[in-house]
């Protein structure tokens, strides 16, 4: 999978999150790649660079371990940095969307009970 797919869609997951009303600028250093995630509060938006101020939380990974935070909740081999309380509601989100995940997947197995 590209990371900047992923990032698509983990944006759009997150635009329609009753717990995403708020503006907030996610950074993503993917692979190389720079990647900013902006919200008005209302609308994200995601562009294919570097942003020109620094974002409020910046994410440093691989494709492979932002899908695994995203998917598994696990964070390794990922720097999350930023003003605290924004990277508090990063992790939150994303931990929300994890959860969600999991419980899919798990619901749809029918070897667990």
């Amino acid at each position: 999978m590209h990371a900047e797919h992923l990032l698509r869609s983990v944006i759009k997951a997150v635009e329609h999150a009753a717990y995403s009303h708020e503006p907030a600028r996610w950074q993503f250093s993917i692979d190389g790649d720079d990647y900013l995630a902006e919200s008005d509060g209302h609308r994200w938006t995601i562009t294919a660079n570097a942003p020109p101020a620094p974002a409020d939380v910046k994410v440093t990974a691989t494709t492979k371990s932002l899908a695994a935070l995203v998917f598994a909740g696990s964070d390794n081999d990922i720097e999350i940095s930023g003003d605290a309380r924004q990277v508090e509601r990063f992790r939150r989100v994303i931990g929300a969307m994890s959860d969600v995940v999991s419980s899919q997947a798990h619901s749809q197995d029918p070897a667990k009970p």
